[in-house]
């Protein structure tokens, strides 16, 4: 019987080894990228990430306590740019907690390739008494490379998603902190 006890043991790691050595799917490789680091800080982003409709990847990013900024990739080229400055298009100047540290919503491309996306607050720091004053919306148009400051749509509060419906010129916004749900008219 001594056997048997030596056997079942061998045939088992014989057995587990052979399924690690065949994965249960196909490997995809690739080449990671570092995304520009001038445009985050803590290596941090969220979930802002998007195709945009010519098949380039737009980041965003998070700079605590500076700015965010909206990265172009190119994969073809494996070139990167910054594409928006949110305090720029924003005209701010502010640092530290008061500044729109991240974009921090999930990009929304259009029909027209334009690119949806909001801006929120970091984290104050020990000592830091500023105050946020509330996110902004920015658009980015690929096809003639400008971006525009749509506005706060509320007060003290950053923008956590966006979506538009292009043809209805509308663009609907959930805020962060209180979860305000936002309709914005493109006509008015």
């Amino acid at each position: 019987m001594k056997p048997y006890y030596i056997l079942l043991p061998l045939v088992f790691l014989y057995g587990s080894i052979s399924s690690w050595a065949k994965a249960p799917f196909e490997y995809v490789w690739g080449t990671a990228h570092h995304v520009l680091p001038e445009t985050h800080s803590e290596e941090s982003g969220y979930f802002s990430l998007c195709e945009g409709n010519d098949g380039r990847i737009f980041i965003g990013t998070s700079k605590y306590n500076h700015n965010a900024y909206l990265v172009e990739f190119d994969p073809v080229t494996e070139k990167q740019r910054i594409v928006v400055d949110a305090h720029k298009v924003c005209g701010l100047t502010a640092k530290g907690y008061a500044a729109q540290a991240k974009f921090h919503t999930r990009n929304y491309v259009g029909p027209s390739g334009i690119i949806y996306a909001g801006t929120k607050q970091g984290y104050a720091k020990k000592g830091d008494n500023s105050e946020y004053l509330g996110g902004y919306l920015i658009t980015y148009d690929p096809r003639n490379d400008t971006a525009r400051n749509l506005g706060m749509p509320y007060k003290k509060q950053g923008i956590a998603d966006v979506v538009a419906d292009e043809s209805r010129g509308l663009i609907y916004v959930v805020t962060c902190e209180d979860q305000h749900w936002m309709l914005y008219d493109v006509a008015t």
